[in-house]
């Protein structure tokens, strides 16, 4: 880790602290990194170019953490130019290509970040339960881009650089307070990223160190036999069954059953209290087709628009728990722990 010293920005303002990681960094990052810098608070940290593992192996390059006063946010930085267009779960781009969301994809690196956070800094899992304290954005760092949505949800995970201090702020400073404020963890935070955890001592580092070194598998028969016990514990330790997940038409048969049921986003809506993920199939008023995660947003610990936000048209989420029914008789599943809900 290589720490820079926070210089005078020339109005007597010190810049945030600014970490880095590693040696490569691309321009479109650096630029994001110092204009963020110079313009957000002095007690607060940019950690850039930072390498993650999730707890099969696999790994995952984060261009930008952000560590405010009271919450953490993740910044996927795009140096795209023109108008991207996003619609349904994937973007088109100025050149005309098609990918999937990264907002998408960075909001489940957000969720795998505060799940290996709650697990290995004392306290945090106690002190903040189920709720959200770590989100995920994607950032234009071009002035020439533009999203083009009808998503209003969507368009509030979008960043542009010209104006992301001023946003980052303004939400830290909503969260100031509130049942998932990290402030009396943010020391612990910075350090978790300059120091990682100890993996070897973790059930879900063996999945890791299996993954990592693949090709020793084909040596014998017993490296592989290792392998599959330590992804047995992993899913164990993430609550998961024996079972595979039955797919979103088979939930109807299972009402009263523990079960865990998988299916694409085909809609979101909002309510008073609940984030509404029609699964499979839209919903008809008094039709019992299809099936419905109900996301007790306010037990989260966040927003309406950002539990929408999270599993935008196209996302297959993989959710657990009792299957009940709603007023017109389709099957459902009330979510009040974010651990209950997978997305891909």
């Amino acid at each position: 880790m290589q720490g820079q010293v926070r210089p005078d920005n020339g109005d007597g303002h010190l810049t945030a602290q600014l970490l880095r990681f590693g040696d490569t960094i691309g321009p479109g990052e650096e630029r994001t990194a110092q204009q963020l810098a110079a313009q957000l608070p002095a007690d607060w940290t940019i950690i850039c170019n930072k390498v993650v593992w999730n707890d099969f192996g696999a790994s995952r390059e984060i261009d930008l953490v952000v560590v405010g006063r009271h919450g953490v946010y993740v910044l996927d930085e795009k140096s795209w130019a023109g108008a991207v267009t996003a619609d349904e779960g994937h973007w088109t781009l100025p050149s005309g290509d098609e990918i999937p969301s990264p907002v998408s994809k960075i909001e489940v690196t957000a969720k795998g970040l505060a799940v290996q956070m709650k697990q290995t800094i004392p306290g945090l899992q106690e002190a903040l339960g189920g709720r959200f304290f770590l989100w995920g954005y994607v950032l234009f760092s071009s002035p020439k881009a533009s999203l083009v949505t009808r998503n209003d949800s969507l368009r509030g995970r979008v960043l542009q650089l010209g104006e992301a201090a001023k946003v980052l702020m303004s939400l830290d400073a909503s969260r100031a307070g509130n049942p998932a404020d990290i402030e009396a963890f943010r020391a612990d935070i910075i350090d978790w990223f300059g120091h990682p955890p100890d993996l070897a001592a973790m059930p879900e580092a063996q999945a890791h160190r299996g993954s990592g070194h693949r090709r020793w598998v084909l040596v014998g028969i017993g490296v592989a036999v290792a392998l599959l016990v330590a992804v047995a514990v992993v899913w164990a330790a993430f609550g998961g069954g024996g079972d595979a997940p039955i797919p979103w038409q088979e939930a109807s048969q299972n009402v009263g059953k523990s079960v865990r049921v998988q299916g694409p986003v085909v809609r979101s809506d909002d309510g008073f209290k609940y984030v509404f993920l029609n699964v499979g199939e839209p919903y008809v008023k008094g039709q019992a087709s299809g099936f419905a995660v109900w996301l007790d947003f306010k037990s989260l610990g966040e927003s309406a628009a950002d539990v929408e936000a999270a599993y935008p048209e196209g996302t297959v989420v993989t959710v657990e728990g009792v299957i009940g029914t709603d007023d017109d008789g389709r099957p459902k599943i009330v979510v009040t722990d974010p651990s209950a809900i997978t997305s891909e």
